[in-house]
């Protein structure tokens, strides 16, 4: 006869029951299981010592197995996670605490088993046990010992999941935070786009030459007698925090990559050498652009807002934003067909001075009072960082490990670890050269060949002047939808004041479907993205107010709804607004482009 779990498990994750349906179990003997006298005391003590209580908890192995019946019964809120690899053992585990318990957990979801099939299924049942709108507080259950095989167990089947969760947290917070200054200041920068150059023209220009990717770090220093004597023989990519160091030390990069979409950069490429180049974001703050002369700008993958741009500029040429400008400067690298890139000043960390950057002054010592991290050192068991720098350290190995045949090596004295990065001292910076050869006159070349391109800026003009009807026809639906949610939201609240309540809401909700449809599909959105994420992120996430606590469900749902709708309709309305400004800029500078092409004939004219 069949367990019930299994029957149970059939009904709500069909994969993981043909994965384990098959399995024959271990004889009950040869099982780890740690059977506790009174299993009810033993989770209940161990609740009693976590605070604030979990939400979730994750069982790591089957060892515990038998308390998992208990903390369903004690804490009627909790959602369970067991992991497992060892798919015979796990099936006789199961079995031996099958149980109608165990079974309803199944098939309410409040108990899930991962019998790691896979990681991205594994990431699955981890983002969904975890269920992240309900803010979760998950705990690994300790209440018995746990092995250390199973701790690692865990922590590997895991590890996909809590990847995607702080990657996706960290890019997140800044979206919120900058995403609807990063989309008026792309608009803004429209005209000096269409003037300037797209890194795209650059890819692959220099297939399997090395590039020296020079980041800010405290350990620059060592390597900068090194990269002056060998510049000629990389393609030199630079931050533009280093651009006024470089410079007191003699040295010209060949690019020049910024990131940052703040006007705090403009300081950075105050003493740039005229003619170095610099590749940056289509968000990049105009006033930054505007004090450069020659800009070749990209995108940096986060929003859609370049899915937008594409049809009226064409490819900028996507890079890796890596959370911070030197894991974007190596994605440059690798996009311009460097086979080989040298990184140096690439620290991620602190040294026990506390100095922050190349051309910092030391402190003497890490600042009291702040955060740190112990990480894997270079050179070091372990070396300081923050938070912040903690998850770069992340994104760089992220990014090493999707471009394998790429080799990259950390030139370095210090640092703290990036996995799959070789390590070498700046001393040793002559073995990754090639020939020397003139990248900045190549590059040069491309930008005069591509700047101020008249097709372009053409084509751009009929497709912005094409956006402003399709946003005024958004807008207004938007305030019709906005309209029918209050409608609904009074009927709610007074269903006897209409004689057939049902029949209206039926319809109310019928006619905004095809306004949901459209923010759906509409490519529109690509532009309108980024100014409403705060609004999408309230709408989905964030907690109740104390005023929406004493609302129905379904009046805090339209309330919501017509919120965005609101949102929506002055996020287009902004943008046309935005738009027409542009316009008129280009306007002008045709006519004036125009004047300037027939001026010898206007004056024989005359």
């Amino acid at each position: 006869m069949e367990s019930s779990w299994l029957q149970a498990l059939k009904e709500t994750d069909a994969d993981a029951a043909g994965v384990l349906a098959p399995v024959v179990p271990e004889p009950p003997s040869v099982v780890p299981v740690a059977i506790a006298d009174d299993p009810v005391a033993v989770v209940r003590e161990w609740l009693g010592k976590i605070i604030p209580s979990p939400n979730v908890v994750i069982v790591p192995g089957i060892a515990q197995v038998h308390l998992i019946e208990p903390l369903l019964k004690l804490k009627e809120s909790l959602s369970i996670l067991l992991l497992e690899n060892d798919l015979s053992k796990l099936v006789s585990a199961l079995n031996a605490v099958d149980s109608p318990v165990l079974a309803a957990a199944i098939r309410s979801k409040r108990l899930r088993i991962d019998p790691a099939e896979s990681n991205v299924a594994s990431a699955e049942r981890f983002l969904s046990t975890a269920d992240f709108s309900r803010q979760p507080r998950i705990r690994l259950l300790d209440a018995m010992t746990v092995s250390p095989e199973d701790l690692a167990m865990a922590t590997e089947m895991t590890k996909v999941a809590r990847e995607l969760i702080r990657f996706q947290a960290c890019d997140l917070s800044t979206r919120l935070r900058f995403g609807a200054e990063w989309q008026e200041q792309t608009v803004r920068n429209i005209p000096q786009i269409l003037r300037h150059a797209p890194l795209s023209s650059l890819f692959e220009e220099f297939k399997g030459k090395p590039a020296l990717v020079i980041a800010a770090g405290p350990s620059l220093n060592d390597a900068l007698p090194f990269i002056k004597a060998l510049r000629k023989r990389f393609v030199v990519i630079a931050v533009g925090r280093v651009c006024n160091h470089l410079r007191s030390n003699g040295i010209s990069p060949d690019l020049f990559v910024t990131g940052d979409g703040q006007a705090m950069v403009k300081k950075h490429f105050a003493h740039k050498r005229p003619g170095v180049p610099v590749a940056a974001s289509c968000f990049t703050e105009p006033e930054v652009i505007n004090s450069i002369d020659r800009v070749f700008f990209m995108e940096l993958v986060s929003m859609s807002l370049p899915q937008w741009l594409r049809p009226k500029l064409g490819e900028q040429g996507e890079i890796y934003p890596g959370g911070n400008v030197s894991t974007a400067a190596m994605s440059v690298a690798v996009a311009l067909g460097c086979n080989l890139v040298v990184t140096a000043g690439f620290d991620l960390s602190y040294p026990p001075d506390g100095k922050t950057h190349a051309a910092g002054q030391s402190t003497g010592a890490l600042r009291p009072g702040m955060t740190y991290f112990d990480v894997p050192g270079n050179y070091q068991d372990t070396v300081k960082t923050n938070r912040q720098m903690f998850h770069y350290i992340g994104f760089a190995k992220e990014f090493v490990s999707d471009h394998p045949e790429i080799r990259f090596i950390n030139l370095n004295n210090a640092g703290a670890r990036i996995d799959g990065m070789e390590l070498a001292r700046p001393e040793a910076l002559e073995s990754f050269t090639s020939d020397p050869f003139d990248a900045a006159a190549r590059i040069a070349t491309i930008y005069e060949g591509q700047a101020g391109n008249q097709q372009r800026s053409a084509t751009c003009i009929e497709g912005l002047r094409g956006d402003i009807p399709t946003l005024q026809s958004l807008r207004i639906d938007c305030m019709k939808a906005a309209m029918v949610c209050n409608q609904m939201i009074m009927l709610m609240r007074r269903p006897g004041a209409v004689k057939d309540p049902e029949t209206l809401l039926r319809a109310h909700l019928a006619s905004v479907a095809p306004v949901d449809a459209r923010l759906k599909t509409d490519p529109i959105m690509d532009l309108l993205e980024a100014r409403l994420e705060g609004v999408s992120n309230a709408l989905t996430e964030r907690m109740l107010t104390t005023e929406e606590r004493a609302m129905s469900p379904a009046v805090r749902s339209h309330r919501r709804w017509r919120d965005f709708y609101n949102a929506v309709a002055d996020a287009c309305e902004f943008s046309q607004e935005l738009i027409e400004t542009v316009l008129t800029q280009l306007d002008s500078s045709s006519a004036s482009a125009e004047c300037i092409k027939t001026e010898s004939r206007m004056e024989v004219a005359v």
